[in-house]
């Protein structure tokens, strides 16, 4: 057997130090206060990052094929790369957001990426707020529109409705043009508001959030498209819960991180609902149904059911990582006036505290109980458990952490 790694003890002992397993993450910086943004040429923004990145992959792929060629000559059995080339591949797929990167591995056929950034050649730089321009060489037969701004608090409220609402005319737009008939949207479970009360796909939308309110604009430009041909396109909304995984950034990998500082608590309350599902099987789903479904508009809730509590979540994530269970539950009262406290003091000192901001908070103490037995009714099964999905992507990080 011969394996390929990087032999990283320098590197480990530098004035900078890394790690090997946190190659090619943009994100890093923000990840680990030593490493700093200007010695990081893997961030997007970083000024040398296009022609450092080529050029790593120029040698490194010269490293591969030379040692493979010498493992061919050797007889060798198995030739292995190291257990961090696994993340820097991840690091060279299309599909720039966090779905994407995991849809494009799921597609077994030729894909354009189109966004804001250019990650691979398959590749074309595309702002879903302007009218589309992508360049095809052959005829496609499916989009599937992720694009989406969603953090709250994070963006201004005009922000959501431009990228959103927008975004979803150019692509219907652009779906006329090349006569493609089939969009699989990415909305969200943001459309039924912020209610404790179990809601289906019949339940009726009350979004209570500039987000709510532009995905469930955006899909209905998307049904004014299909209903246009109604015998010929194939519409398909999913409306996922939290989405997690590696790379999300998101709301689990924030509770990670809290739950292994000791930092977190229950807030007001252990019995939270929290719809939710795991990438790997959001992306299976979505693939399926464009094989299986017909033409038409099909509208599903895309999470775990029976649905989870937020204990559920951090007693799992406990159990499978090196987290630390939480044991207090702190008054949902005491809870909301110290978010609004900190936020006050950010004011005052020109910080943001994003992670305790009291619309968060809030968000943290009401349910989002959204029923997903539509999708179990129609022959669709999830490939992981919570706790097998949380396993997966513990062992995705190398057993390192969740990112």
């Amino acid at each position: 057997m011969l394996t390929l790694a990087f032999e990283t003890q320098e590197a480990e002992q530098a004035q900078h130090p890394v790690a090997r397993w946190q190659l090619s993450d943009p994100r890093m910086p923000e990840e680990d206060p030593n490493i700093l943004p200007e010695f990081w040429p893997w961030s997007l923004n970083h000024p040398e990052h296009l022609v450092f990145v080529n050029k790593f992959w120029e040698t490194y792929i010269e490293q591969v094929v030379h040692f493979a060629e010498i493992a061919e000559n050797e007889e060798v059995d198995i030739y292995s790369l190291g257990t961090e080339t696994d993340r820097l591949f991840r690091s060279r797929y299309g599909g720039s957001g966090f779905i994407g990167q995991h849809l494009v591995r799921k597609i077994d056929t030729v894909y354009i990426n189109g966004d804001l950034k250019m990650n691979d050649d398959l590749s074309q730089l595309c702002d879903i707020r302007q009218p589309i321009t992508i360049e095809l060489d052959e005829p496609i037969e499916t989009i599937y529109n992720l694009v989406v701004i969603h953090k709250t608090p994070g963006h201004e409220y005009h922000e959501y409705f431009e990228t959103n609402i927008k975004g979803a005319e150019n692509v219907c737009n652009f779906a006329r043009e090349q006569n493609i008939n089939t969009i699989v949207f990415t909305s969200s479970i943001a459309p039924y508001g912020t209610w404790e009360d179990e809601k289906t796909e019949e339940s009726l939308p009350l979004p209570t959030s500039a987000y709510g309110s532009s995905k469930l604009v955006a899909e209905e430009i998307h049904k004014r498209w299909q209903a246009e041909k109604p015998n010929e396109r194939k519409l398909i909304i999913v409306r996922p819960g939290v989405v997690f995984g590696q790379n999300e950034g998101g709301n689990f990998t924030r509770l990670y991180k809290s739950m292994k500082k000791g930092q977190f608590f229950y807030p007001g309350r252990k019995d939270t609902k929290k719809a939710a599902i795991y990438v790997r099987d959001l992306v299976r789903l979505m693939v399926e149904m464009v094989a299986k479904e017909k033409p038409g508009v099909h509208l599903y809730n895309t999470v775990y059911t029976p649905i989870h509590s937020i204990e559920d979540i951090c007693k799992t994530m406990a159990k499978v990582t090196d987290a630390k269970e939480p044991k207090l539950t702190i008054p949902s009262g005491a809870l909301k006036l110290l978010a609004h406290t900190i936020k006050g003091i950010g004011k005052l000192v020109g910080k943001s505290f994003d992670g305790i901001h009291p619309d968060r908070v809030k968000k943290l103490m009401i349910s989002t109980n959204i029923n997903g037995q539509k999708l179990l009714d129609h022959g669709y099964k999830m490939e992981y458990s919570l706790e097998e999905a949380i396993s997966d992507w513990w062992n995705d990080c190398n057993q390192e952490g969740l990112y």
